[in-house]
């Protein structure tokens, strides 16, 4: 089973070297040290390393969750049936929405939620949202929707009641919209930005003009709300005018309203909030109560005194970060609060999704170093409420997978969220209706089991691979090396062939390297190379440089001028920057390897402006993944050049305007499918050259790739282009090969509908219990072999429902067939492209072993075009298994989602991906990821950025986005555009790279350690040393177990207190499970009866070791100043 080698959340020191950072340590004994670290400690380096076996992902998980699941209540789920279903599937926490929910319609969920959960004698949290100063649109006239372009001008009515005004467009025909906010004219200014709808719609301020009449008076307070919020207000209403300059949807009532930046001057509550927290938290003895919008400590601390003042002090207090001013706060806010929620649908707006991956990373992280509980709440499984949503994406997945792995102690899904739907299980093929609870509590499992094992101290080697590396290899490492060192600002390759580029860009240096060369085949195949640039010239050298000269030659001089000023003109490098110059010299036997020398771009030297330029930063061994981030870099407004490239699917119904325009947005290679039949060939052909003529006349220089479609199979065509619409537990007759165009009655068989494929048999392609999927991706139909009738007939039982057409591709994941693994149709449409000189890769489907690659490959040399690199796609198991043989003869993988899918447990594929990536680096070979992203905009655009970050952070070489489905408008497709490469460019920030070494602490506190904290820390090193099963800590007030939690602890926490309130707030702790008595009288009367409860939950077996954590002088570890700690059997 895979198994983490190093998981570890430090805190750095800033430096530009390794050597500075540990000089002054963060983890010195000594205070002075100590202080001078934490003060330049703003970066914030986390590491999750694992070691993921090909075994483990294709194997269910079998760990217990840790990783809490939330549900906020509303319309569609507070029915007894809903709600029941809930605490069935395993909901940890119920949030209720003081904002939208009156406290009467608050206290009838509460009271038949709490009737609901003892019957099932469940002990489950419940948490108020309270009432913070959200914002939104008036009522719309008549309630029609206003339809706004952009460019247009609008004006804004501040009002401070919703009746006052309705938005309506005016008889001049002006959009006059309706905000509800009393002080809308003292939050923008012109050239502010005002969102609607979370970024749909967006307006620029144009001009703020105050009510006549309407002078400013003091504005009472409330009552001990703290003084930073601005006192003032107006007695009537503003006017604003702004003009439209996103318009993707059309303005409703009541829509969420945004200023992004801008901090807003309103208490932290309002009175209905305050009746709330007294009427409604306070009086039904709540587990938690949070403060939204929490901008400062202050806001955190009046809340707390409210609810100290009304009975609620052991009511947990979390505070929500929603804008970059509680960002900017939350060290000094999880000082005051319980925990922190990141809200990601309202910091999407406040600080761009492009950014929220690596911030919920630093904010998981300080909250997990605090001892503090950091929830994730906004856009999770969006989705499954779309009209599409019953089955589950690949990239809300991995949306989870990342949540999971980054160390959230909890996940809060909306009311929006459907329930029962199917939805694709843990085992592709499998008949089970899950809920979105459910499958994100397989998606947290999956996650959780890599993070399983070993945590301790570990020595990061500057390369992933321990083989001993050749002598061109380890002169290529020693460049990326000096490039480091040396803070070199470019690299520059000059040669004719691509290998050694390759070789040195899998070193994932932070400097971009620019390969000069006179073949054009090799600078397109860079164009798939991370940070890799090419320069095609005709002055390169044709010979190569003697050894005996000792310095580049007067023959390189002129091609280095003109390399060393491109770099400088196209911004790639920056004047008077050290550059690594890598020339081919002959040796006396004959060999050719790189020399390296040093040079510097011309101009003035300018100071550089930020340490991440040059990170120092770490690598670890198998299969890694680090962020070393800070809040200044994602407030950068400037960004480095984008070094992850950028693929698209292509296809006829893209059409050439929009191939022009990513073209000149900057795609660096358009991928086509080959399509079955004649007709489909010559319009791929015309595709093809239709793309490359644009290519060259744009002189953008992208590559082409060709993706090939194997041997197909298919279903037959419909009678009339119908469809069959199949349930669970339908049956079908699958038949081969097909002799009517169209869905038959089986003879045998009459009830039953056939299925016709173009098969030539069916008995060998089944196994009993065979799974077959109709169509691609996750929304396939799942079907199982009942039973075979003959040759070419089988049974087969719907597991998955769906809609089957005509022409859909049949996957039989059990089938032991050898694949073809390129067809003969797909052969000949290549080789007519190779012959016109447009193809530069060619990506093959159905890849078995190595074997099919040398075929392909020598098949190519002798039609001369052994210049056409050769990408395996890899997504079954047979293909997994040769990864290493097949990385040795192709130019590199591309691992797509949407396809493996249908291959391996939906909750694998990110680790999946970690996995193929680690070994392409290790091989010193290309790495492409297809995550599933879209430039017609996804259902869920955060779970997409997640997706994003991941796959550069899992140090892809380039992201495949997939095809348009028909005519996207210009301005959407450039949005969307910019949203994938922003996300891109952040994530590079905090990538890393391994031409820099570090030595990782395994501890996640830069402070001196006290008691609590040194026993929690030897027990959890005690239980992974000794290989425990459990923890059981007798925490009366939780503090002892969160020290515990914090540490993430491979195993449960069975956390023993006679306080079933405190028992109930451990459901939001990572890995903490409450096991409530009666009275802790003495540790052998409580210890015996949870190690009993952990049997019958099957966390612990006879014989294994529990971990013991308790007082020394009494029970309770938190009521002693002396805590102890035991390793029993």
């Amino acid at each position: 089973m895979s198994q983490v080698t190093a998981f570890a959340t430090v805190n750095m020191a800033s430096a530009p070297s390794v050597g500075k950072i540990l000089a002054i340590s963060p983890y010195s004994r000594n205070r002075v040290l100590q202080a001078a670290a934490l003060q330049l400690s703003k970066e914030l380096l986390v590491v999750q390393s694992m070691r993921i076996t090909m075994e483990g992902l294709f194997e269910a998980s079998k760990v217990p969750r840790k990783t809490k699941i939330g549900c906020s209540l509303g319309p569609h789920n507070t029915t007894d049936a809903a709600l029941g279903q809930l605490l069935d599937d395993g909901v940890d926490l119920f949030s209720f929405n003081a904002s939208t929910t009156s406290p009467a319609e608050m206290q009838s969920v509460l009271n038949r939620l709490r009737v609901l959960a003892n019957t099932r004698k469940l002990e489950v949290a419940t948490m108020m949202d309270t009432a913070g100063p959200g914002t939104r649109t008036g009522e719309l006239h008549q309630h029609v929707p206003l339809q706004l372009s952009v460019g247009e001008e609008v004006h804004l009515r501040g009002e401070n009641d919703f009746t006052s005004l309705q938005s309506i467009r005016n008889a001049e025909g002006q959009a006059v919209i309706v905000i509800f906010h009393e002080l809308l004219a003292e939050i923008v200014r012109p050239g502010s930005k005002i969102s609607i709808d979370y970024g749909r719609i967006v307006l620029t301020v144009t001009e703020v003009v105050q009510a006549q009449g309407a002078p400013r008076q003091k504005r009472p307070s409330v009552p001990g709300s703290p003084s930073h919020q601005s006192m003032y207000q107006h007695s009537g209403s503003c006017s604003i005018k702004a003009q439209v300059t996103v318009a993707d949807a059309v303005l409703k009532s009541n829509q969420a309203v945004h200023f992004p930046g801008e901090i807003q001057p309103c208490p932290v509550t309002t009175e209905n909030g305050m009746r709330a927290i007294r009427k409604f938290a306070c009086a039904n003895h709540l587990d938690f109560v949070t403060v939204s919008y929490c901008q400062a400590a202050d806001d955190a601390r009046f809340v707390r005194r409210l609810l100290v003042d009304h009975d609620g002090r052991n009511i947990g207090l979390l505070a929500k970060i929603e804008n970059w001013a509680g960002i900017d706060a939350v060290d000094d806010i999880l000082q005051e609060a319980d925990g922190i929620i990141i809200c990601r649908d309202n910091l999407s707006v406040e600080v761009g999704s492009d950014c929220l991956p690596l911030l919920l990373k630093i904010m998981i992280a300080k909250a997990a170093s605090a001892g503090k509980m950091a929830m994730v709440s906004g856009q999770v499984m969006l989705s499954r409420s779309g009209s599409q949503g019953n089955q589950m994406p690949p990239t809300d997945i991995a949306d989870m997978v990342m949540l999971a792995q980054s160390g959230a102690d909890m996940v809060i899904l909306s009311d929006m969220d459907p329930l029962g739907r199917q939805v694709v299980t843990s085992k592709p093929g499998t008949s089970s209706r899950l809920s979105s609870i459910k499958q994100v509590a397989q998606a947290c499992m999956a996650a959780e089991s890599m993070l399983e094992g070993h945590s301790n101290s570990e020595s990061v080697s500057p390369r992933i691979s321990s083989k001993p590396l050749t002598d061109v290899e380890a002169l290529l490492h020693g460049a990326a090396a000096a490039a480091v060192d040396c803070s070199a600002g470019l690299v520059v390759v000059v040669s004719n062939s691509v290998v050694g580029t390759r070789l040195l860009a899998k070193n994932r240096t932070s400097t971009p390297i620019l390969l000069i060369t006179e073949s054009e085949e090799a600078a397109r195949q860079c164009r798939g190379l991370r940070g890799v640039h090419a320069l095609v010239t005709t002055s390169v050298p044709t010979t190569r440089v003697s050894m005996s000269s000792l310095n580049c030659g007067d023959e390189c001089e002129p091609v280095l001028e003109h390399a060393l000023n491109h770099a400088v003109h196209t911004g790639l490098c920056r004047e008077a920057m050290p550059v690594i110059v890598l020339v081919e010299q002959e040796t006396p036997d004959g060999r050719f390897i790189p020399s390296i020398s040093l040079r510097v771009t011309h101009g003035e030297p300018r100071e550089s402006q930020d340490g991440m330029e040059c990170p120092e930063l770490l690598s670890a061994l198998r299969c890694p993944q680090m962020a070393f981030v800070t809040l200044n870099a994602l407030k950068r407004a400037e960004l480095a050049k984008r070094k992850t490239k950028m693929l698209a699917m292509i296809d006829s119904s893209t059409g050439p305007e929009s191939v022009s325009q990513l073209l000149q947005l900057g795609l660096d290679m358009a991928c086509f499918q080959v399509g079955e039949g004649l007709e489909e060939q010559q319009q791929l052909c015309a595709d093809v050259e239709h793309c490359v003529a644009a290519r060259d006349q744009l002189g953008s220089g992208a590559g082409i790739m060709l993706c090939t479609a194997g041997s197909q199979i298919l279903t037959s065509p419909l009678s009339d282009d119908q469809h069959l619409r199949v349930s669970v537990g339908d049956e079908v007759v699958l038949c081969a090969p097909h002799g009517a165009a169209e869905i038959a009655r089986d003879s045998t068989t009459a009830r039953l509908p056939m299925i016709a494929c173009t098969a030539v048999h069916i008995r060998n392609m089944l196994v009993a219990k065979g799974k077959v999927a109709i169509s691609d991706g996750p929304g396939a139909v799942w079907l199982e072999c009942t039973h075979v009738l003959d040759y070419h007939r089988a049974v087969l039982t719907v597991t998955q429902a769906g809609t089957i057409r005509g022409d859909q591709r049949l996957t039989f994941p059990d089938n032991k067939e050898v694949h073809v693994a390129i067809s003969q149709s797909d052969l000949s449409t290549a080789s007519e492209l190779i012959a016109k000189g447009c193809i530069d890769y060619l990506s093959i489907s159905n890849i078995d072993s190595a074997e099919d690659v040398r075929q392909i490959r020598h098949m190519l040399s002798q039609s001369g075009a052994s210049h056409v690199g050769i990408i395996a796609e890899v997504a079954h198991r047979r293909a997994l298994a040769d990864i290493n043989h097949i990385l040795r003869e192709a130019d590199g993988i591309i691992f797509q989602a949407s396809k493996a899918v249908l291959h391996m447990p939906a909750e694998s594929i990110p680790m999946a991906q970690r996995w193929l990536a680690t070994k392409a680096r290790m091989a010193g070979k290309i790495f492409l990821s297809g995550p599933g992203i879209s430039l017609a905009g996804g259902s869920n655009p955060l779970a997409e950025q997640s997706s994003i970050a991941a796959a550069c952070l899992d140090c892809s070489h380039g992201i495949l986005i997939d095809r348009l489905p028909g005519a996207v408008h210009p301005r959407q497709i450039e949005a969307a555009w910019t949203s994938v490469k922003w996300a891109l460019q952040r994530a590079e920030i905090a990538g890393c790279h391994p031409s820099a070494t570090q030595y990782i602490r395994d501890a996640v506190t830069i402070k001196m350690q006290d008691g609590p904290e040194a026993i929690a820390y030897a027990a959890v090193r005690a239980c992974i040393d000794s290989e425990a099963a459990l923890i059981i800590t007798i925490s009366q007030t939780g503090h002892t177990a969160a020290l515990i939690a914090r540490l993430r602890p491979p195993v449960t926490q069975i956390v023993v207190t006679s306080n079933a309130s405190q028992g109930r707030k451990l459901s939001g702790l990572f890995g903490a499970e409450a096991f409530v008595v009666n009275d802790v009288d003495s540790v052998a009367a409580v210890m015996e009866p949870a190690k009993e409860a952990a049997r019958s939950l099957g966390l612990l077996r006879m014989g294994q070791m529990v971990v013991q954590v308790h007082g020394r002088n009494q029970p309770d570890a938190d009521g002693d100043t002396s805590c102890a700690m035991q390793l029993v059997s």
